[in-house]
C-alpha cells in the first residue's frame, strides 16, 4: 500500500499505545511499555537459542530530546539510547533487550536467570 508523506505523518501523529489517564509517570518507557514487553515476549518464543549467547551494548542514534539519552564520547554517533541486548552467538538473533534509562532502569532477575557460559555452574 502506498500513500503520501502527509498521510503518513497524520497516521504517525495518531499512533498511540498508552492511556495517559492510567500511565505510570515514574516509568520512562510508559508510552511504549506494553508494546515493548509484548515484542520481547514474542522474540523469546520464536527462536530456541543455541549454546553460545552474547550480551552486547548498543547505542541507538537519537538526536531528539529525551530524559534518558546517553552521551558516549568514544562512539562515532555520540548521542542516543543505550541498549543491552541478549542475542544468539551463532545467528545474531536478539532474544531480549534492556533499555538503559539511568537509575530507573527496570532490571528484574532471579538467580535462575543467569546463564553460565564459561563452565557448567
Amino acid at each position: 500500500m502506498l500513500f503520501s508523506l502527509d498521510r503518513f505523518q497524520v497516521l504517525l501523529r495518531a499512533l498511540h499505545f498508552a492511556n495517559n489517564a492510567t500511565a505510570n509517570l515514574r516509568d520512562p518507557l510508559n508510552k511504549i511499555r506494553n508494546v515493548f514487553t509484548s515484542l520481547m515476549a514474542a522474540f523469546g518464543q520464536m527462536f530456541v537459542p543455541y549454546r553460545v549467547l552474547c550480551i552486547d551494548e548498543s547505542l541507538l542514534l537519537w538526536k531528539g530530546r529525551l530524559r534518558f539519552r546517553q552521551y558516549i564520547p568514544s562512539k562515532r554517533k555520540r548521542f542516543g539510547i543505550k541498549l543491552f541486548m541478549l542475542g544468539d552467538g551463532l545467528t545474531g538473533y536478539v532474544l531480549n533487550v534492556i533499555v538503559y534509562t539511568g537509575s530507573s532502569t527496570d532490571i528484574t532477575h532471579t538467580h535462575q536467570d543467569f546463564v553460565c557460559l564459561a563452565h557448567s555452574c
